[in-house]
């Protein structure tokens, strides 16, 4: 799933990056930045240099076969397989499925976080999807390309056109130039502190990574939620509220998960909504945190009040 991506200002060697859902593209990409605001036909931005290109590694193929069910493919080579990525594995009757690295062996295979769905021979292929370019170190550098700390929605949007299977496919993503991204650093054993049993109660699958799957999908549901108040997650000056209501969210994201793999209670995933939402207005809808004024990186003061009042 494409989120809009935090390009870091003034820092050299990053890269604007898409994996394309059609498959692996051929052939060089073309890739364009433009303002939120213009259109495709208006002058694009200079942020980036050099060609696109499909991403070498991994680009293998399967050297023995992996059944339906299984969770280890067995490679010809393992070059940039990393833990966390998700590749794409098709068979020779056109069969595929993204599938996401959670262990590697070096030069012989790699295990994934769900069993496979299909069943795959010797020789289909194990292939990365992603197309990526450099994004230039001038237009990085560049004070007035910074993106606005009070807009929630991104800057600058990427259009992509490539070609899979002959076919050609143009598509946008988006990208905001910020001194920091929004952060969290929420793990399972925090969220087990403050809900002691969350990480023995989890599904199978989560359980094997501590629930980390789930916190990020609760730090998106937590911008997102700041989104619908006007305020863009990286705008937070206050990491440990941040931390806190991806906590929150996270115990959401866990009761939610519990009964989709078709056990926990529904009344459980409410009461956990509400605490959740409980927090967030009570921080975020009526601040109590400070937030950024501009993009210089600066938070506003937020007055005290008394504990007391009449």
């Amino acid at each position: 799933m494409t989120e809009t991506q935090d390009i870091l200002f003034g820092v050299t060697g990053q890269s604007l990056v898409f994996d394309a859902p059609e498959g692996r593209a051929t052939g060089t990409p073309v890739v364009s930045v433009f303002e939120n605001e213009a259109g495709d036909d208006t002058t694009a931005e200079v942020a980036t240099t050099g060609a696109a290109a499909v991403e070498t590694n991994p680009n293998t193929t399967l050297d023995a076969s992996a059944a339906a069910l299984q969770q280890t493919i067995p490679l010809t080579a393992t070059t940039g397989c990393t833990r966390g990525r998700r590749f794409r594995v098709t068979n020779a009757t056109g069969e595929w499925e993204d599938v996401e690295v959670k262990q590697v062996t070096s030069g012989d295979s790699v295990v994934v976080r769900l069993p496979l769905q299909n069943a795959y021979a010797s020789a289909d292929t194990f292939v990365s999807t992603r197309i990526a370019i450099a994004v230039d170190s001038t237009w990085v550098a560049d004070r007035n390309n910074i993106s606005d700390s009070l807009d929630p929605n991104p800057r600058y949007r990427v259009r992509w056109q490539y070609v899979v299977s002959s076919v050609t496919y143009v598509r946008y993503t988006y990208c905001d130039l910020v001194r920091a991204a929004g952060q969290y650093d929420v793990n399972g054993l925090d969220v087990d502190r403050a809900f002691p049993g969350w990480l023995e109660n989890l599904p199978t699958y989560d359980r094997e990574d501590q629930g980390a799957n789930l916190i990020k999908e609760a730090f998106r549901q937590v911008k997102l939620d700041f989104y619908a108040q006007k305020k863009a997650d990286q705008m937070a000056r206050n990491i440990e509220v941040v931390n806190d209501l991806v906590l929150h969210r996270a115990v959401v994201q866990g009761e939610m998960a519990k009964v989709i793999a078709g056990g926990g209670s529904p009344e459980a995933v409410k009461q956990a909504r509400e605490l959740y939402q409980a927090r967030l207005l009570g921080l975020i809808a009526f601040p109590k945190i400070p937030f950024a004024t501009d993009s210089g990186g600066a938070g506003t003061k937020v007055a005290g009040a008394p504990m007391w009042r009449r």
